[in-house]
């Protein structure tokens, strides 16, 4: 079986302390039983990202070189081919691996904790959780990485748009909806994590969007008014941290704010 799990992150926990004690920071797995053919992507041992998929313990786990619990988005793909396994961090390969183990790709996914939510809890933000049932290859892992979905074969797909309730909903149309157990949701009160512009876009704290405006006039463009608004997952309004800049054809504007 082929498979691959695309996930945004956001940590800043310390996991030094939580070796494979059942406190692991699971961010996805099918980790139904401690003998159960598996995978599992999770943050482990010195706080680096970790991927495996196989029979057993004993296969060879993908890792990154450095922790990612440092409070920053981080985008990780981990990729189940035909006898190889590949593990990618915002956007790069980082690691992969020949690997024939059966994963069991057929039981129950959790996001965020392995077999019930007391055991392996994540500890931190998530969001733009998709599964597909095939290896995505290079380009397509790069795509996600810039928040654009490849649908072929797109099993599920979560943004955690909800915003209340226990449901997570399932936005590829499978209707593969999921029940959230000991998580909460965050909102924009706390911090400003994740933005939308009006294609639907996401845009997490750092980054920057180019929103293309096409324009066809014979007039001058003196006293051009347009309105930007900003919105969290919730919807309210953020009217701090955001830097605007304008130009046309690479040629910055002037331009002025107002209320």
């Amino acid at each position: 079986d082929q498979a691959s799990f695309s996930v945004w992150f956001n940590t800043s926990h310390d996991y030094t302390d939580d070796i494979w004690n059942g406190k692991e920071g699971v961010l996805i797995t099918n980790d139904t039983q401690p003998a159960n053919p598996e995978f599992s992507l999770l943050i482990q041992v010195d706080n680096s990202l970790v991927f495996y998929s196989a029979e057993n313990y004993n296969s060879d786990f993908l890792t990154s070189s450095f922790p990612v619990n440092d409070g920053q988005w981080h985008h990780a793909v981990a990729v189940i081919g035909n006898n190889y396994n590949e593990l990618y961090l915002d956007g790069e390969l980082i690691g992969s691996n020949n690997n024939s183990g059966n994963a069991d790709h057929g039981s129950n996914i959790f996001i965020g904790a392995a077999r019930s939510y007391s055991s392996g809890n994540y500890t931190g933000l998530m969001s733009e959780v998709n599964i597909y049932d095939r290896a995505l290859n290079s380009s397509e892992v790069a795509s996600l990485y810039n928040h654009q979905i490849p649908q072929d074969n797109l099993q599920a797909s979560y943004d955690f748009s909800d915003g209340e309730g226990n449901t997570l909903h399932d936005n590829s149309g499978n209707g593969y909806h999921g029940t959230i157990y000991g998580a909460s949701w965050e909102g924009a009160q706390n911090s400003i994590n994740q933005l939308s512009i009006n294609d639907g876009h996401l845009i997490h704290k750092g980054e920057t969007a180019e929103i293309p405006l096409y324009l066809t006039t014979s007039e001058p463009l003196n006293g051009l008014i347009f309105t930007v608004d900003v919105n969290s997952q919730d919807n309210s309004q953020i009217s701090s941290d955001i830097d605007v800049s304008l130009s046309i054809d690479g040629s910055d504007l002037s331009y002025q704010t107002g209320p």
